[in-house]
């Protein structure tokens, strides 16, 4: 179907009410999985605790990851927005040359 077409279609009342219908019904079916998986991970992770096989640090990090109800851990980034130039870390490609003019008395001279 050409976007044309799609878009008239839309225009239509009952193709967008099958469109806000399907819509709906997708979500209420991801929603009703999402808690029978949650479920399921909840059984898995009671079995691995409870085994003596499953290692100290798995099960420590399974703790960490339960007791944080799927939210991820903060991360503190700090950006320098200062406009000062000069110092700091300069990227230089492999193979290249950072060339350096300096200016004294007797005129400019490059350093390579």
């Amino acid at each position: 179907m050409s976007r044309y077409g799609l878009s008239k279609a839309l225009k239509r009342p009952a193709v967008a009410e099958l469109l806000a219908d399907t819509q709906a019904r997708f979500v209420t079916d991801v929603e009703s999985k999402r808690a029978v998986l949650r479920a399921r991970v909840f059984d898995v992770a009671a079995e691995m605790l409870n085994d003596e096989k499953t290692d100290d640090r798995v099960k420590l990090k399974l703790i960490e990851l339960l007791m944080g109800d799927g939210k991820a851990p903060t991360v503190a980034v700090n950006i320098d927005a200062s406009t000062n130039v000069g110092g700091g870390y300069e990227f230089v490609r492999p193979g290249t040359r950072i060339v350096e003019i300096l200016r004294d008395r007797g005129g400019f001279h490059l350093l390579l």
